[in-house]
């Protein structure tokens, strides 16, 4: 028996299902269930875009776009160019309301996809780091649907940000001034560089709030 990990409708009226097997669709003709590609490893998230096509990130294969259309499946790699896939390791998957890709990966942040040149850009790997450096054990990467908005949040268990220093922990060489070992480590210009970084491609805000162990 398979684990099954996700189940929804798509806008063709077909039935898709992520399992432990791959990626299936249901076929109502013979009751039965028809697999979609071969994918190595667990399908972590699947998402249907604008133009009609499903993609699937893997726990260790990386990204593949299926479209239902013509049936191409189409495979994204990590890989040495400056523009690939950051990590084939694939956590989450959101479509905002302007139609991009979001793929979120487990230890190298946040990367968006572009359509017309088939490029990610990478976007919170500075506020990743961060997130490395003070957490204790864990860090969570999430992605949300708030207001036509993809909300993404990045949380650990570490030693937390003051109401005070909140506001300040974008500013250029600006460091927290509760832990000065750890403050050692760095300069104080990851966080300035992810806000110049997520203003440039049109997001709206960038918040802090303070998450004590």
């Amino acid at each position: 028996m398979h684990s099954v990990f996700t189940l929804y409708k798509a806008s063709n009226g077909c039935i898709y299902v992520d399992t432990s097997a791959g990626f299936c669709y249901y076929n109502p003709e013979k009751n039965n269930f028809i697999r979609i590609g071969s994918f190595t490893g667990k399908i972590s998230d699947s998402i249907e875009d604008y133009f009609g096509r499903i993609w699937i990130g893997t726990s260790i294969s990386g990204l593949y776009s299926y479209n239902v259309r013509t049936q191409k499946i189409t495979s994204y790699q990590r890989s040495d160019h400056p523009n690939s896939l950051t990590k084939n390791v694939i956590t989450t998957l959101a479509i905002d309301n302007k139609k991009r890709l979001w793929v979120g990966t487990y230890g190298q942040g946040l990367c968006r996809y572009n359509d017309e040149t088939e490029a990610f850009t990478k976007i919170i790997s500075n506020l990743l780091s961060n997130a490395l450096k003070y957490a204790k054990s864990t860090i969570r990467i999430t992605t949300t649907e708030k207001d036509s908005e993809i909300v993404v949040t990045v949380t650990d268990d570490g030693i937390g940000i003051t109401d005070q220093e909140k506001t300040k922990i974008f500013d250029a060489f600006y460091q927290v001034k509760n832990n000065s070992e750890i403050n050692k480590l760095g300069i104080g210009i990851g966080l300035h560089m992810t806000r110049s970084l997520v203003q440039l491609m049109n997001v709206r805000k960038v918040k802090s709030k303070a998450l004590l162990a």
